[in-house]
């Protein structure tokens, strides 16, 4: 037997999976500026910690989830 979910919206109970669908854009805060650990130069904003990090090679530990490490287990990111 399955559970269902609950959450109140707008004063009203609804099912969770359906409280959580929305038909507008979804706006996501930029990154808190921080000092990059490569160069030591401030990083501002997601695109320039992108260029940062191509610029480097580098690759977002949560970008290896599921990968296979070295000592044949899995990278759970």
């Amino acid at each position: 037997m399955s559970r269902t979910t609950y959450v109140i919206r707008d004063g009203q109970l609804v099912e969770k999976a359906k409280a959580l669908q929305s038909d507008g854009p979804f706006f996501m805060r930029d990154i808190d500026p921080y000092e990059s650990p490569i160069t030591g130069q401030t990083i501002t904003s997601r695109s320039h910690r992108r260029e940062e990090m191509k610029r480097h090679d580098c690759i977002d530990a949560r970008d290896l989830k599921g990968e296979l490490r070295a000592n044949g287990t899995r990278h759970r990111g």
